[in-house]
């Protein structure tokens, strides 16, 4: 490798990615375009590859003339002369179990969709955002608490719109006024990451980085965000992080192995949707989603996310009619993991909106898909598990050969405190303003802070709690 790249491998980013706390990964992965020396990198994650190659239009496709070679922190990188602005490109993996496949950039910028797989090149520059006054009202309003009407909306659907413009140009300008003369604050859009199945309505997601390309280019949906803020309207996007499809060309098997899903066969396949389910506990795939949900909040101003299908990723029984945890060498059907990742999303996406816009609390919303078990069930398994990963909940037994532990509170009766007067309180207030009080200050990492939440939070909701929080505490 020429000595004059080295300093543009972005190893520290790398090193975070693999410790699941790069949340901006899309400045360091994918194509990046490096004008200190006038080339193209690529870079990606794929730590059980036997070698990649960068195939694009550039080369005629072929996958023998721009090897990318292998750095520290299981990714490739290649630096290129020559790419031009939306060149389609794929990478050539030979995986570990001897397959060459042509696979699409898990972070692009811009993809091609349906029948057509190939990632695009998307030099971004400057757009002319005109929402600074919309954005500066949005840092000062209290999204917890005042009111919003939201209009679900399927982009491509919506209305027969003239067709002379990128969908997400006409869109804009006709959804905007509509709204705003029906009264409606918030417009929530069906999901717009890009997805090869038009039947699936964008929610088999291959490209968790990519504004579907079906409507327009990234700065034809930047229009769309610009626009409805110009009209006072906010958008929430519905994002997929609960499954991806099969399809050759996206994530699955990416480098060979089950590198972006779970890695026992079982688990890894969602029986009721034929797609595959996302392996939460690795650092890298925790990366790699969080980082999706910042850059539409980062880069095209969004105002929140849906979380879609977080039952099932809640429950490992999800659609399992015969699931046994034991036979798949497990203590219980809830998904800890998962729950840990979405008390640390919500915080994130306060963070990246307050490097944003020089406020701590601009108006983000994440709004689960919580299904048929209910708010309150969802929220005590956020709990529990902000309970154990802070060490307030002890380890009574093993773990034995199989890795299962006996986890429980110390005494009974701060048991009965938690699931009698906590649950019966959480049903009086918004849960979500008491788990999001608790999540931030369990990801501020100060310990302290996290004591004194929880330890404020029981003592209004127990008379007794005085006495037995020494016990606890």
């Amino acid at each position: 490798m020429n000595q004059e790249w080295l300093p543009y491998i972005p190893t520290d980013d790398i090193y975070l990615f693999n410790t699941g706390n790069n949340h901006k990964s899309w400045l360091s992965f994918g194509c990046r375009y490096i004008p200190e020396l006038q080339l193209h990198r690529f870079l990606v994650w794929a730590p059980n590859a036997r070698s990649v190659s960068v195939v694009g239009d550039f080369n005629d496709w072929h996958w023998d003339d721009n090897w990318m070679e292998r750095v520290p922190g299981g990714c490739w990188v290649a630096f290129l002369p020559g790419i031009r602005h939306g060149a389609h490109y794929k990478y050539c993996i030979e995986g570990c179990d001897g397959r060459r496949l042509l696979k699409a950039d898990p972070f692009a910028a811009f993809s091609q969709n349906t029948k057509e797989t190939a990632s695009i090149v998307y030099d971004q520059g400057e757009f002319p955002w005109a929402d600074g006054e919309y954005m500066a009202r949005r840092a000062h309003r209290d999204f917890m608490t005042a009111p919003m009407s939201v209009y679900e909306v399927h982009a491509g659907s919506w209305r027969a719109l003239p067709g002379f413009r990128p969908v997400y140009r006409e869109l804009a300008d006709e959804l905007s006024v509509y709204c705003r003369d029906m009264g409606f604050t918030h417009v929530e859009l069906l999901p717009i990451t890009e997805y090869p199945y038009d039947g699936s309505w964008g929610y088999q997601v291959t490209g968790y980085y990519s504004p579907t390309s079906r409507y327009g280019d990234p700065d034809d949906f930047r229009y769309l965000v610009d626009k409805l803020h110009q009209n006072g309207i906010g958008l929430i996007m519905d994002w997929v992080p609960a499954h991806f499809p099969k399809d050759e060309h996206g994530l699955a098997r990416f480098d060979g192995s089950p590198q972006f899903e779970c890695k026992e066969e079982r688990m890894a396949n969602h029986p009721e949707w034929g797609t595959l389910i996302f392996d939460y506990a690795s650092d890298q795939v925790q990366s790699f989603l969080v980082s999706s949900a910042c850059k539409f909040f980062e880069e095209y101003h969004i105002d929140g996310i849906r979380v879609d299908a977080v039952s099932s990723m809640l429950y490992l029984n999800y659609a399992r009619r015969d699931f046994e945890p034991k036979a798949y060498w497990l203590d219980t059907s809830s998904n800890d993991i998962v729950s840990d990742l979405l008390s640390r999303l919500s915080p994130e996406m306060h963070d990246t909106v307050a490097n944003l816009f020089e406020k701590k609390e601009g108006e983000v919303t994440l709004s689960p898909d919580l299904g048929p078990y209910g708010l309150i069930q969802d929220n005590e398994e956020i709990l529990w598990s902000l309970l154990v990963h802070t060490g307030y909940l002890k380890v009574t037994s093993g773990p034995d050969s199989n890795g299962t532990a006996t986890i429980a509170f110390p005494n009974r009766e701060l048991r009965r405190v938690f699931r009698d007067d906590i649950l019966a309180r959480m049903k009086r207030q918004p849960s979500g303003q008491f788990v999001g009080r608790l999540t931030r200050a369990l990801s501020s990492g100060d310990a302290e802070r996290f004591r004194k939440s929880l330890e404020d939070f029981l003592s209004v909701s127990a008379s007794y709690f005085d006495t037995a929080k020494e016990d606890f505490f």
